[in-house]
């Protein structure tokens, strides 16, 4: 009894450590939403100086204005729409009943429209629209009172916003409409429309509470949206289509892409891992250990980032994933050895898994050194992680793991097979050559991409839907913008303006679709007073009025009473904190952040978003446009995230080669010369993975390298277990089914539709396979054949 106290001390030593661990994270959930402690901004994972609060600010801005929204276009024929109309109303009618969306709209709004004239009504006479400005520095009288004379008689003029006496010219209708969004999009009597060479449509746009990634929010408003289109008959007519568009689409169809996945793949390799562990060790035991011991691991990684960094990254929890491919080694190797050396197993393997789990730990903890935030708290996650396996081993498997019988004991069930295999040693030489061969061309085309167009995930018809609506709408996009830092916010109006005019000649050459911007809402004070001088100057003292009554024939008292209202007004010049503190701000509330600036911010920041552009060399004219003015910056935030990922992958490329150099100089100091080849057999499966990922045309990603990681991980484990056993059959039975394991948790993954699983699958299958085949090469090539025989 007294043997088995330090045992006893060490396992519920390291229970009240685990127990610590969990009470410390439902303490920290019970006061919050566990929502809160975990990110899912990638920029995020940028170091601290390289990020820019007010781009964050401007995107988050951006991207909640359009997150709960969606748009669909329902399309018909130009030949024949007379059903589009009727289908339209149907589908609103349908939307508005269900009673899960906020606000159903065709986009025409008449209560916007009156909040828009009330707005703006005391600043009639100094907001102008090119077209008026023009006519009145020209001095052109007759021009203008031949355009007021078409408005009062065409049904296409812009609506009048003010008394004709008011406003004559109708200067503020003009300015009215053109605050109407440019692009594809033009309102008519009903709503917002939209065409093509063959189709018209007509718009129809939805907001919606909640968030568009809670699964329950997705299930409930999908199921209106389908009843909606049901009640429409829009799939009953082969002349009508439908549009979608919107992040509740793409983030369903990711949702229903991942349950899809997990209830194939991952049941799939779950079902295959438990068969292959129950009919090697014929109990339900040992599935259950290497389970605890993986999830001793996550629980202290976890606990350990919550208290180091405050919020742990979604990416770092997907990359903890390898975690497990490792760990596991630990488990397994420990109940293959029991099942022949029953008592003596932890003495006997303790010296391997721990090297093991100091060179794991070195390949990780390279990336600790890094300026990236992400990648640091990927190596501490992963360490801990580790090291908590390993402790599970060691302190609870004596006491967990039971005894085998005497009947099982000494019992190999793989070693036949492998030893069977290793004597076709010609055979494998032969495959490994071709392989190697096959790679050595592939890596002469090696080539990397890492474009975030690359991470799309969503269906190719979702994804044909929403480039046909970008198309016809032309909107202006939340990903890239001009971001502008003033001291003042009418520095920052001028500004704008200045750049518009640079911005207008693009779009009139059909560079540029479309923007957005402060000052077409809310021009510039210096703006407004020179517009107010030219309205009096020509409608005033020019008698431009009085000109206008004569024409259609009015009293003099009438233009005298016109005349008026223009003399007695007093100007009040309009500021974006009128803008900003007037409900229709809501419109585009990301074009003014004065309102969110922090203390040591510029006090006046605006945006000017950026529509499609014609070509991607656009960007280029657009970066170097920004550079003319000072506090202009372009941001765009595909290239920037794209930018993010590659100086990941270069960085962990060359901390990968550090850690490597750490690892052989310990393998030396613990194996003499020949330890270089433990190290050597990963390396060059990974090698001959990317090689192979090459030949095929699949250029490698920041997420090709982190699942290198886990080969490198696993093969050095493999390594250094068979050298530690000098080649006992139950070391290469654990070897064995770790990557049999691994493969099936992981290299199945090459199987998925999402673009991160494939790609860490596609890496994972090959590279684990690649490692046990060379180390089989490598026992069949020794001169000592027993199942005993030393393996490097």
């Amino acid at each position: 009894m007294s043997a088995r106290w330090p045992a006893l001390v060490k396992a519920w030593v390291w229970a009240l450590l685990l127990l610590s661990c969990g009470g410390a994270l439902g303490y920290k959930f019970s006061d919050a939403n566990p929502g809160h402690y975990f990110d899912t901004n990638i920029l995020a994972l940028l170091p601290a100086n390289q990020q820019a609060p007010l781009a964050d600010l401007a995107s988050e801005r951006m991207a909640d204005h359009f997150a709960n929204d969606i748009l669909l276009l329902v399309g018909a024929p130009k030949a024949d729409d007379d059903e589009l109309l009727p289908a339209t109303r149907r589908l609103m009618d349908a939307l508005n009943s269900s009673g899960d969306f906020t606000a159903v709209s065709s986009g025409g709004n008449s209560q916007l429209q009156q909040q828009l004239q009330t707005f703006y009504h005391p600043y009639r006479y100094q907001l102008l629209t090119p077209e008026l400005r023009q006519l009145l520095h020209n001095g052109d009288q007759q021009a203008l009172i031949r355009r007021s004379l078409q408005q009062l008689h065409s049904p296409m003029a812009p609506p009048r916003a003010a008394p004709f006496s008011d406003d004559p010219f109708n200067l503020l209708g003009s300015w009215l409409q053109q605050l109407q969004p440019a692009g594809g999009f033009r309102p008519d009597a009903w709503g917002l429309v939209a065409s093509d060479a063959d189709y018209q449509y007509r718009v129809v746009q939805a907001s919606f509470a909640g968030s568009a990634y809670d699964p329950a929010n997705q299930q409930r408003l999908l199921n209106a949206i389908d009843a909606a289109i049901a009640t429409a008959r829009l799939q009953e007519d082969d002349e009508l289509r439908l549009l979608r568009s919107g992040l509740l689409f793409h983030a369903a169809a990711g949702a229903e892409q991942a349950r899809s996945e997990m209830s194939t793949i991952g049941l799939g390799s779950l079902a295959g891992i438990v068969l292959l562990l129950f009919w090697y060790f014929r109990s339900p035991r040992p599935l259950l250990l290497p389970l605890l011991s993986i999830g001793a691991g996550l629980l202290l990684a976890l606990t350990a980032c919550l208290l180091l960094f405050g919020r742990v990254h979604i990416i770092t929890l997907a990359f903890g994933a390898s975690l497990v491919g490792v760990s596991v080694d630990y488990a397994l190797h420990y109940l293959c050895a029991q099942r022949q050396l029953s008592g003596r197993a932890l003495h006997h393997i303790l010296p391997g898994i721990t090297l093991g789990l100091i060179t794991s730990v070195l390949a990780y903890s390279a990336q600790a050194l890094t300026p990236f935030p992400g990648l640091r708290q990927m190596a501490v996650f992963a360490a801990i992680g580790l090291i908590g396996a390993w402790l599970t081993v060691v302190c609870w498997f004596p006491l967990l793991a039971r005894a085998p019988s005497a009947d099982t004991t000494q019992t190999s069930r793989l070693w036949p097979a492998i030893a069977a295999l290793a004597a076709r040693r010609r055979w494998l030489a032969a495959l490994l050559l071709v392989a190697g061969l096959c790679a050595l061309w592939g890596l002469s085309q090696l080539r990397f991409d890492d474009s975030l167009q690359n991470l799309q995930s969503s269906p190719a018809a979702l994804l044909a839907d929403e480039a046909r609506v970008q198309q016809l709408s032309q909107r202006a996009g939340a990903s890239r913008f001009l971001l502008l830092q003033a001291d003042d916010a009418e520095t920052l109006l001028q500004t704008e303006e200045a750049l518009r005019q640079r911005l207008d000649t693009m779009v009139v050459s059909r560079q540029l679709h479309s923007y957005q911007a402060l000052s077409q809402v809310i021009p510039s004070v210096a703006r407004q007073q020179q517009d107010y001088r030219l309205v009096h100057q020509q409608l005033l003292q020019g008698q431009g009025i009085a000109h206008l009554f004569t024409t259609l024939g009015a009293g003099a008292d009438a233009a005298s009473a016109s005349e008026a209202h223009l003399a007695n007004h007093q100007p009040r010049w309009l500021t974006p904190d009128d803008w900003a503190d007037h409900p229709i701000s809501q419109l585009l509330p990301f074009l003014w952040l004065n309102s969110e600036a922090s203390p040591g911010l510029p006090a006046a920041v605006s945006v000017i978003s950026l529509g499609p552009v014609a070509d991607p060399a656009v960007y280029s004219q657009l970066q170097a446009l920004a550079d003319e003015y000072r506090g202009v910056t372009l941001v765009n935030r595909v290239a920037d995230i794209s930018g993010l990922l590659a100086s990941y992958r270069i960085t962990v490329s060359e901390w990968m080669l550090l850690a490597a150099v750490a690892i052989a100089l310990l393998l030396r100091l613990r194996y003499g010369r020949r330890g270089w080849l433990i190290l050597a057999l990963p390396l060059l499966s990974t090698l001959m993975t990317f090689g192979l990922l090459s030949l095929q045309g699949h250029p490698l990603t920041l997420f090709h390298l982190l699942a290198a990681l886990l080969v490198l991980g696993i093969g050095l484990d493999t390594g250094i277990f068979l050298r530690e056993s000098a080649g006992e059959p139950h070391a290469w039975d654990a070897v064995s089914l770790s990557a049999l394991t691994s493969i099936l948790a992981f290299g199945l993954l090459a199987l998925s539709q999402t673009p991160v699983l494939h790609y860490f699958g596609a890496t994972v299958l090959p590279g684990i396979l690649l490692t046990w085949l060379l180390s089989l090469a490598l026992r069949a090539g020794s001169t000592q054949t027993s199942p005993q025989g030393t393996t490097p």
